[in-house]
C-alpha cells in the first residue's frame, strides 16, 4: 500500500475500499455458485409448499420414535433423544429445507432435507400433499 493506494487486479492502483468491494463481490459470486452445484442446494420445483402439506405423525412416531417399542418399530432408524414435539419441528424444518429429490414412484417422491444436526428423508405424496413418512439418516 502506497499513500492509501494498493496494487489491485492487473497491477492497477486502487484504493483499499475499492479492493474491499471487489473482494466482497468475489466472495458472493463464489459462495453462490458453490452452493448450487451438483444435485443439492436447490429445492425441487414439483414439491408442494411446506404451507400446504400435512404429515402422518402417528405413522412417523410408530416407526421412528425411540419410545415406540422395538417390536412395533422394528429396526428402523430413530430420532434418538427427541420428544414428539421435537420430531415435528425437525421434520417440518427438514421439509422446508429439502434440497434433494432421490426417487419418484408414481405420485410419491422421496426427498432429503436438513434441519439443525439432522438429515431427514421423507416420502411425500404429491397428489394428497401428505408427508407419509419421515426418518433420520446418518
Amino acid at each position: 500500500m502506497v499513500g492509501g493506494l494498493a496494487l489491485g487486479l492487473h497491477g492497477f492502483a486502487t484504493s483499499s475500499s475499492a479492493l474491499s468491494s471487489i473482494a466482497a463481490r468475489l466472495r458472493i459470486v463464489f459462495h453462490s455458485s458453490s452452493e448450487n452445484s451438483g444435485n443439492s442446494g436447490k429445492r425441487p420445483a414439483d414439491l408442494p409448499s411446506h404451507k400446504k402439506v400435512s404429515y402422518e405423525w402417528e405413522h412417523i412416531y410408530e416407526g421412528h420414535w425411540e419410545e415406540t417399542p422395538e417390536k412395533i418399530r422394528g429396526k428402523n432408524t430413530v430420532f434418538w433423544g427427541l420428544t414428539k414435539e421435537q420430531i415435528q419441528k425437525v421434520v417440518k424444518g427438514a421439509y422446508k429445507n429439502v434440497d434433494q429429490k432421490l426417487k419418484t414412484q408414481g405420485e410419491r417422491i422421496l426427498v432429503r432435507g436438513k434441519f439443525e444436526k439432522w438429515t431427514v428423508e421423507m416420502w411425500i405424496n404429491k397428489d394428497t400433499k401428505i408427508v407419509e413418512t419421515a426418518y433420520p439418516i446418518n
